[in-house]
């Protein structure tokens, strides 16, 4: 089981890792995820580390994400 540790600050995205996995949770379930402005910045770090091979994303809450606000 892998063990995700906290590795980016971000308001409305939740970036974590373990080992050669990332990843991004979509954090404004009470808009169903629409209007996430930092997804680019936590996305800029995955591309930029050699080291992660898998990228998992995902919305919290009840929806993935309904769309642009």
């Amino acid at each position: 089981m892998l063990k995700f540790e906290k590795a980016g600050d971000f308001k409305d995205v939740i970036y974590e890792r373990s080992g050669y996995v990332a990843r991004i949770t979509l954090n404004k379930p009470e808009l169903l995820n629409t209007g996430v402005k930092d997804l680019d910045k936590a996305a800029d770090l995955v591309a930029e580390d050699d080291d992660i091979k898998v990228l998992i994303l995902k919305g919290a809450g009840r929806a993935f994400a309904a769309g642009a606000p």
